[in-house]
């Protein structure tokens, strides 16, 4: 089973996420966590690199399209590494995954079909759960936590957010309303988990 959980900066999916996979860890030793792009990755350094290299030759930034590509194809070869967990049994509950990607191409006008074709052939998640919060409340979390980072935007999480709406009612995303306790969520998310296993 894959497990995702989305949503723009300052939701909260990632403490979701940990805990969640603590807690599936309890019930069984089959169980995998997963984040697609770490910055501490060489990918990611790289990634890094070649951006700040390009920028300083040609003195513009890269174009958001090609940024898109290079991070997509990285999740399209991180896909393997989940379709093998996967096929060894193991419930893999990962961080942000295809969703996070289409959301933030659409949010900064940067959709190919190069992209999309990468993102097409990554596995679908069994269980999405899209963490939501108001953009304004997002970015008063960000803002308490330090320096905004470059998709920390008030109109990029907008329409951000706006992509992700579109994408549960499509896919049947399960919502979750940030602006709830961390523990009445979890327990929504957690209920949602074991019916999902028991069927």
């Amino acid at each position: 089973m894959l497990i995702a959980f989305c949503g723009i900066d300052g939701t909260g999916k990632s403490s979701h996420h940990e805990n969640i996979t603590e807690w599936l860890m309890e019930q069984t030793p089959k169980v995998e966590s997963f984040n697609p792009i770490k910055d501490n990755e060489v990918y990611f350094q790289s990634f890094l690199e070649i951006t700040r290299d390009y920028k300083e030759k040609y003195k513009r930034p890269i174009e958001d399209s090609v940024e898109g590509i290079l991070l997509g194809f990285e999740l399209f070869r991180k896909n393997r590494e989940v379709e093998e967990m996967l096929k060894n049994g193991s419930i893999v509950v990962v961080d942000r995954w295809v969703y996070s990607h289409y959301a933030y191409s659409y949010a900064r006008q940067a959709e190919n079909e190069l992209l999309f074709l990468m993102l097409e052939k990554c596995r679908k998640p069994d269980l999405v759960f899209l963490l939501d919060v108001s953009v304004d409340i997002a970015l008063e979390r960000i803002d308490k936590r330090g320096a905004r980072s470059l998709n920390e935007d008030q109109n990029i999480l907008q329409k951000a957010r706006e992509k992700y709406l579109m994408m549960a009612q499509e896919n049947d995303f399960i919502i979750i309303d940030s602006t709830n306790s961390f523990e009445d969520n979890q327990k929504i998310i957690k209920e949602c988990i074991l019916k999902k296993i028991i069927g």
